[in-house]
């Protein structure tokens, strides 16, 4: 068995297999489970990509055109795929909530109906589990985007043996906090870690062609056109690929050859991005070139300056912070930089030290120009990691190289195990104290959740699908509530109506929704009933912030038919202080309010015959109160339609109560009437 697995890693194909799961569980994996732990934050900045993306597929225009169209365009690429596995997750059925309800007329519904502010969606999100599972599955795109454009260049590293450039792009960016909490949003940064990568794997791609193709030129003018469209500070980039023309490697050099490249590459630039940008171009030209322009205003006046207070500003204190933000992310081992790069260019060859000097050059310039900014933000550092990390650590294994070529040099694996433990120790003071930020635990998350809510002890706990042994220091918990409910569509009205009759204003519910069709709770009723539900990946909290104290009286619970679909279920009253009283008609949850019309419901309150004499004057021959509902004041709690009519009644008893559904366009039939004896308020 040992000589089969060691026959395995020998082999190429498989031993790098297995360094792209390697990668996937860290870059992907470790990410995923950061989305999975912070589902309700929102950026100000994702209303320029999302909001603006999916705003423009309904309308056909664009309304602001601060940043350009290219990170717009890949999230109207992930909207589909986002809103596919949103509503999955939905719950409902067509039998109820109609076709209408989900999918991209739902995003419009609840994301896209008026003009909102961040603060709002913010609120939305941490209210509804339809819209959290949107935005999920838009950045876990993202971040898969970024793995799949990152796998060319760990290729590249593994062919040529740079075995610190593959350590260090996969551990230090999943393990880097900053990156975890930027690839937490949708929005133009993180897809730059993705296309920078690309461009860098193309640059290398190219450099070693000694021809290249007039069609890889026309996909040069294509890439560089999408990624100054997705950001315009990685203009210094696209030099990258600019200089593919001047490195021609043909044995006989011709100016017309290389004008055609350039010419071809140039044409293809503006065609290209004229077509991304469309919108822009054939739409809202003023507002694009206002838009565009007035961001380079920004960045260089600024707008989050401490008052006054200089040093805040200018290049030192950037390049201050921008070592700080490398620090973050190769720990101490960012001191050695000087020294690795210094002895990397020593041994490196001729062609080496002029592929990796144009990298060095273009990431110097790239990073000079943002240092220069007055409006310098820390997350536009972000992109540039991938580079520098790459950088860095083939510049460290071409001087492991150069040692394994000496012929004194006869400890070179030791030399490696040697260098990653150094690099580690220097980077552990760095990550100290990151677990709970970089691997959050749901379970944990949960039990925080839980305590968080108001008067806990007061309260019942109700579970859906929890593993039991979650919840064994919780004194006041139920049974799973959910434990006969199956829902297929000729029973769903049905088994709704069951759930939601052991539901409690007061009460604590807790749902795992990775069970058959349990979303139907944690997606679509829940969330109706309680104000306030928090979710740690398919984990869920619901519950009602404000405990009730109930000083209803129930006086009538039993079905009652007053016509097909509309079914009275029960009949309360509340005490308002000096006020009077509130008489609350609660309705079945599917009743067809539609029936109402043209109808009236009289209440009458009979009093004892002792009594009539206290009654007003003008009852008293009658020998009962009027408070007949000529009008319906009909609002919804716990998704059920509940007739509200408040009263004031002289009497603190009453021989009965009765009522009677008055079909006003019959004549004033009489549909339904129902009494209820001896009331005492």
């Amino acid at each position: 068995m040992k000589n089969i697995l060691l026959n395995l890693t020998k082999n190429n194909n498989i031993r790098f297999s297995i360094i792209l799961l390697v990668a996937l569980f860290l870059l992907v994996g470790v990410r995923k489970n950061y989305l999975d732990n912070n589902l309700t934050r929102y950026h100000d900045d994702e209303y320029h990509t999302v909001l603006l993306a999916i705003k423009s597929i309904k309308t056909g225009h664009v309304d602001n055109f601060r940043a350009l169209e290219g990170g717009r365009w890949m999230y109207r690429l992930f909207y589909p795929g986002a809103l596919i596995k949103m509503s999955q997750k939905m719950g409902g059925n067509t039998a109820i909530s109609g076709w209408s309800r989900v999918g991209h007329k739902y995003i419009l519904e609840n994301y896209l109906n008026k003009d909102i502010s961040a603060h709002e969606v913010k609120q939305r999100l941490e209210k509804d589990p339809n819209l959290r599972d949107f935005f999920y599955y838009l950045r876990l795109q993202s971040i898969l985007f970024v793995f799949v454009c990152m796998i060319p260049l760990l290729f590249y590293c593994y062919k040529h043996k740079y075995y610190f450039a593959l350590v260090f792009l996969i551990v230090f960016p999943s393990l880097n906090s900053q990156l975890s909490n930027e690839q937490g949003y949708a929005y133009i940064e993180p897809l730059l870690l993705g296309f920078i990568s690309i461009v860098i794997s193309l640059f290398l791609y190219l450099f070693q062609k000694r021809k290249i193709s007039s069609f890889m030129m026309i996909f040069i003018g294509f890439v560089s056109a999408f990624i100054i469209s997705v950001k315009f500070s990685s203009l210094f980039f696209v030099l990258l690929l600019c200089a593919v023309p001047f490195l021609n490697k043909e044995d006989k050099f011709s100016f017309e050859v290389l004008l055609k490249k350039i010419l071809t590459i140039t044409v293809s630039f503006i065609v290209f991005f004229i077509l991304i940008n469309w919108y822009g171009f054939f739409g809202s030209f003023n507002e694009m070139l206002h838009d565009f322009v007035s961001n380079f205003w920004n960045y260089s006046n600024g707008q989050r300056l401490e008052a006054g207070n200089k040093s805040t500003t200018g290049l030192l204190y950037n390049f201050y912070r921008t070592v700080t933000n490398l620090r973050a992310l190769m720990g101490y081992a960012i001191y050695l930089v000087p020294l690795i790069v210094y002895f990397g260019f020593k041994y490196a060859s001729k062609e080496q030290r002029v592929k990796y000097g144009i990298i060095l050059f273009v990431l110097l310039l790239s990073l000079f120009g943002l240092m220069k900014q007055v409006e310098f933000l820390e997350r536009n550092l972000v992109p540039f990691y991938i580079p520098f990390l790459f950088l860095v650590g083939s510049l460290l294994s071409i001087v492991f190289h150069a040692f394994q070529k000496k012929k004194d040099f006869k400890y070179l694996k030791a030399s490696y195990y040697i260098g990653v433990v150094i690099i580690l120790v220097l980077y552990t003071p760095e990550i100290y104290g990151q677990k709970n930020y970089l691997f959050p635990n749901k379970i944990s998350n949960i039990h925080k959740a839980i305590h968080r809510v108001p008067d806990l002890e007061k309260r019942n706990m109700g579970y859906i699908n929890i593993n039991k042994s979650i919840l064994d220091n919780y004194s006041n918990l139920q049974t799973n509530i959910s434990s006969d409910i199956y829902f297929v569509k000729a029973n769903y009205k049905e088994k709704i109506m069951t759930f939601t009759e052991r539901l409690s204003y007061n009460d604590v519910i807790l749902v795992d929704r990775r069970c058959d069709n349990y979303y139907q709770f944690s997606n679509f009723i829940l969330p109706t009933y309680y104000d306030t539900n928090e979710q740690y990946g398919d984990y869920f909290v619901f519950y009602n912030k404000n405990l009730k104290v109930d000083n209803s009286q129930t006086l009538y619970k039993e079905k009652v038919v007053l016509a097909n679909q509309l079914v009275l279920e029960q009949i309360k009253i509340k005490r308002l202080n000096s006020k009077g009283y509130e008489l609350s008609i609660i309705l079945e949850e599917f009743s067809n309010l539609e029936l109402l019309k043209n109808k009236y419901i009289y209440f009458h309150a009979y009093s004892y015959k002792e009594d009539v004499k206290f009654l007003p004057s003008d009852r008293i021959e009658h020998g009962f109160e009027n408070f007949d509902l000529s009008e319906f004041n009909i609002s919804k709690e716990f998704g059920k339609p509940v007739i509200k009519k408040i009263f004031m009644p002289k009497l603190e008893k009453y021989e009965s109560f009765r009522f009677g559904l008055v079909d006003i366009k019959k004549g004033k039939k009489l549909l339904k009437k129902l009494s209820i004896e001896r009331i005492k308020l």
